[in-house]
């Protein structure tokens, strides 16, 4: 569905779209997991809940496009889902923790737009799988910290706090509401 997308928003900008542009989307890690909810924490919100542990699906979102014939990692999407199994106050929500990306992606004049459209794609997919909120973590790395991507083109800037959230909210009013996605 993702990569669907991303690849047809692709098209409608660029009918001349080479192969080596083309975007492909690889779920390398999906897990359900959990996590036991700390006795202070459970007491005081949820007494009434039987069990501590909060399960939640872990899942890892790459896109990468083929340079060479080898394959190059140009983002990468860290996310929690709550699905309906969980406690009350993270039913139907989605955490993406990390988004991070590394300036490899082609064409250049390209790039943020295919950022924008893999979060977009991304929460159109869990919206239409049911999740009803989602937070995003927007924070940038400080200097000399990553967070995916140990290592980045020397050319590749790193956006401030306030360029980091305007990204996100320009996503959102662009991308999400052409799609039905609120952003309130």
């Amino acid at each position: 569905f993702i990569q669907a997308n991303v690849n047809r928003r692709q098209q409608e900008l660029n009918p001349d779209v080479q192969p080596d542009e083309v975007v492909y989307i690889n779920v390398p890690s999906n897990m359900d997991t959990s996590f036991d909810m700390p006795p202070l924490y459970k007491a005081a919100f949820y007494p009434s809940v039987e069990s501590s542990q909060v399960r939640y699906t872990s899942k890892t979102v790459c896109a990468y496009q083929m340079h060479d014939g080898q394959p190059v990692l140009v983002l990468v999407l860290f996310c929690q889902e709550y699905g309906i199994d969980t406690v009350e106050a993270n039913k139907g929500r989605v955490y993406i923790a990390y988004l991070d990306t590394a300036a490899f992606l082609l064409p250049v004049k390209a790039r943020s737009a295919v950022y924008k459209d893999v979060l977009a794609a991304y929460l159109e997919w869990v919206a239409r799988r049911g999740f009803r909120y989602a937070h995003i973590w927007s924070c940038p790395p400080r200097p000399r910290v990553e967070y995916m991507f140990p290592c980045r083109p020397v050319q590749q800037l790193t956006l401030t706090s306030e360029q980091l959230l305007d990204w996100y909210l320009n996503m959102l009013e662009m991308r999400c509401m052409r799609v039905g996605i609120s952003t309130r």
